[in-house]
């Protein structure tokens, strides 16, 4: 197990607010590095530390109750987030089980170029957090699924995926396909996207008009 790895576990572990949650890394980090100066091994280190799940549960057993509150409250904000994306994207999976499906760019409506730069734009803009951006270019349905509130609804859902992604390092092959459902077309891209501590799947919907009109990432 990486030194990263094990932190990340501990940081997911943790039951308290996001700040805090910053503190302990950093405060992890530099107890790691000052272990490894001294001529621990990163297999001591770890051994001595106990697992994360330990980890995590002796700084659990030591939070506030402002803190368990904290955590509390940014549970519920997550939850409430990731309803409003399913929500949001209900219409893109009903695409997917139940209209025609079609080559993309059967209609003549989409490319695969458009489309996929697109995509790569939306991962850009989650991945900085660049909430704005995700939300100025959504479809109405989108943008009423995710509230006036919605920098926190997306900043929960991305955090599910985890605490740290790190920087975009490549990605795969992109799948697409054109769908039509009630003489409404929409194109689908499915690409999974590499980062330097993990790894994202990403389905995007655009309508006509090239609005984002559905998001799932796993």
């Amino acid at each position: 197990m990486s030194e990263k790895d094990y932190i990340s576990r501990v940081i997911r572990k943790l039951n308290c607010s996001g700040a805090k949650r910053e503190e302990i890394r950093r405060q992890l980090e530099s107890d790691i590095a000052a272990a490894r100066e001294s001529g621990e091994t990163i297999g001591e280190i770890f051994a001595r530390m106990g697992t994360p799940e330990e980890t995590a549960a002796d700084f659990n057993a030591n939070f506030s109750d402002a803190e368990r509150r904290a955590w509390k409250s940014r549970r519920r904000i997550r939850v409430f987030a990731a309803v409003g994306i399913v929500l949001a994207v209900f219409a893109a999976w009903a695409y997917w089980a139940f209209p025609k499906q079609q080559e993309l760019g059967a209609s003549g409506l989409f490319s695969e170029e458009e489309v996929s730069e697109r995509a790569r734009q939306a991962v850009e803009w989650i991945a900085a957090d660049d909430f704005d951006s995700v939300y100025r270019n959504a479809a109405p349905v989108v943008q009423k699924a995710l509230g006036d509130d919605y920098r926190t609804a997306l900043a929960g859902v991305k955090s599910q995926i985890g605490t740290d992604w790190g920087e975009i390092v490549s990605y795969g092959s992109a799948y697409t396909v054109e769908l039509t459902q009630k003489g409404r077309h929409s194109a689908v891209i499915q690409m999974n996207v590499s980062f330097e501590n993990i790894s994202v799947t990403f389905r995007f919907s655009f309508d006509e008009e090239m609005r984002m009109d559905g998001l799932y990432l796993w």
